[in-house]
């Protein structure tokens, strides 16, 4: 299970964001969706332009390195942020699985 993805320099993010689900706070309102110390489901929602869509891109990137699924390229023009200082971005990854936890991070400048 996802625990913590981190993204930087990518689309809109110019600045390092991570999204943290392994810290769950004060959810005795909802305890049923804490598993191994995660929140397995939640809602991510804002104005237009906010940045939502451009975070499930970041997180689903990690699709075609582990997998043979393809992407849809017109959904990843301005891969790199246009203001960012560095020039790839930056993808890492905190997975739980059981006790283990294992972390992926890699970075690159382009869709492929």
């Amino acid at each position: 299970m996802l625990k913590r993805f981190s993204v930087e320099n990518f689309k809109g993010f110019q600045d390092k964001i991570t999204f943290d689900i392994g810290l769950p706070c004060n959810y005795s309102f909802n305890s049923e969706i804490i598993e191994n110390g995660c929140v397995t489901k939640g809602i991510i929602y804002g104005i237009n332009s906010s940045g939502k869509s451009n975070l499930g891109l970041a997180i689903f990137d990690i699709i075609t390195h582990l997998t043979d699924k393809q992407k849809l390229l017109s959904s990843y023009e301005f891969y790199l942020n246009m203001s960012g200082r560095k020039s790839f971005a930056e993808f890492e990854y905190d997975f739980l699985f059981g006790e283990h936890e294992v972390v992926y991070r890699y970075s690159k400048n382009d869709v492929n």
